[in-house]
């Protein structure tokens, strides 16, 4: 098999307006520094991307909030996957209970290089030197309340023999029961052979 590298991101609520913070003027003051510290660390998975030069980058969900609606965090989005594209640099994009795929601006024009996952379950091989070097299997959130156990419509490709990743974003059992989302069992994610 060959070697390959990834970067993965999740859980970065771009834009989140922490809004608990604001009622005073030292909550105001952390309450910006927080909602800027996210895009901060946006910039940062972009840098490390440019620097490390991965064979892809993942990105499973919640990148920002839906609630939102933020352009600013979906414009800033778009603009590190153009800097990727400019690299060579595949993204794929799972949307998650914040970011499912009905809060996603229509007006945005993503890059070439990113593939952002359906509500039903898709395939995309990875080619190196015209060989398959990675499957990455994924499915994003249609909407908010993703009750649908996806970890279940993930199974391996019998004929690819090479590494395969699935890309979700999922509760896993154990979590609190407040706030689950496409709920599964560790189980369930190992039986997909991922």
């Amino acid at each position: 098999m060959n070697s390959l590298r990834y970067i993965h991101a999740a859980d970065l609520h771009l834009d989140t307006p922490f809004l608990g913070l604001s009622r005073t003027d030292a909550g105001e003051a952390l309450q910006a520094q927080l909602r800027d510290a996210t895009f901060t660390a946006l910039q940062r998975l972009f840098d490390q991307c440019e620097r490390l030069r991965p064979d892809f980058l993942v990105l499973a969900g919640d990148i920002y909030n839906q609630e939102e609606h933020s352009v600013k965090a979906q414009l800033a989005l778009r603009d590190g996957c153009v800097r990727l594209q400019a690299c060579g640099i595949p993204v794929f994009w799972a949307h998650g209970n914040h970011d499912p795929l009905d809060s996603r601006l229509k007006t945005v024009d993503w890059p070439d290089n990113v593939t952002i996952f359906g509500p039903e379950p898709e395939q995309h091989v990875l080619y190196r030197d015209g060989a398959p070097l990675a499957v990455i299997h994924g499915i994003s959130h249609a909407r908010i309340r993703e009750a649908r156990n996806l970890a279940l419509l993930f199974h391996r490709r019998p004929d690819a023999a090479c590494f395969q990743l699935g890309v979700l974003h999922c509760s896993v059992e154990g979590s609190p029961t407040q706030d689950r989302y496409a709920p599964c069992s560790l189980d369930d994610l190992r039986a997909a052979g991922l």
